[in-house]
């Protein structure tokens, strides 16, 4: 049960780091909270490959969730398997 709670924990944080590309790439402003913000068409080397390594990470991320509920249900199966 504490892989499939981790598993939520880091799925949701995909979902977040998914909706802040979404909402980069659709308007162009890569948000920086310690400093100034990243714009498309100021420096857009620097933008596509931040947007880049974001999505990267996020999807990294996403796998890593479903290999932890994989892991989880089939403990879980495996444990209810065994009680028979």
């Amino acid at each position: 049960m504490a892989a499939l709670a981790v598993a939520v924990l880091i799925g949701w944080g995909c979902l977040i780091g998914a909706t802040e590309v979404v909402e980069s790439v659709r308007t162009g402003v890569l948000n920086n909270r310690k400093g100034t913000d990243i714009l498309a068409i100021e420096q857009p080397v620097l933008y596509w490959a931040l947007i880049g390594l974001y999505t990267a990470a996020t999807v990294t991320a996403a796998g890593l969730a479903l290999l932890v509920v994989a892991i989880a249900v089939r403990d879980l199966i495996g444990a209810r398997g065994l009680d028979r």
